[in-house]
């Protein structure tokens, strides 16, 4: 019962621009005593400059013990693809490992 990063697996395709959309993760902790309390909404970019196809993992947050719900909503229209969801993994803070970027507001070039 300890807080844990949350992270998403997600799929990436490049080179640029991908035909996977610009996606917005939002998080809700449902807390039986409080509520449902929500993180701020993250976005992911699942473009890349190379010319690749692959999974990658974005860390969403940090989540205090207890249940969630896990909202994925693509921001970007007119993609070939749905934003794919490959895994969801929780991990200690201190054994946080590099991921890429994610934004905290809503990327103005998408």
């Amino acid at each position: 019962n300890v807080p844990l990063d949350l992270y998403v697996d997600f799929m990436a395709n490049g080179p640029l621009p991908s035909y996977y959309p610009l996606t917005e993760i939002t998080v809700e902790y449902l807390n039986t005593e409080k509520g449902i309390m929500q993180l701020k909404p993250v976005y992911i970019d699942p473009g890349e400059y190379w010319e690749v196809e692959c999974t990658k993992p974005a860390l969403i947050g940090t989540v205090p013990p207890g249940e969630y719900a896990l909202h994925i909503r693509p921001v970007e229209p007119g993609k070939e693809y749905p934003f794919r969801v490959v895994g969801v993994n929780l991990a200690e803070p201190r054994i946080r490992f590099d991921t890429p970027e994610v934004h905290l507001v809503e990327p103005a070039e998408c």
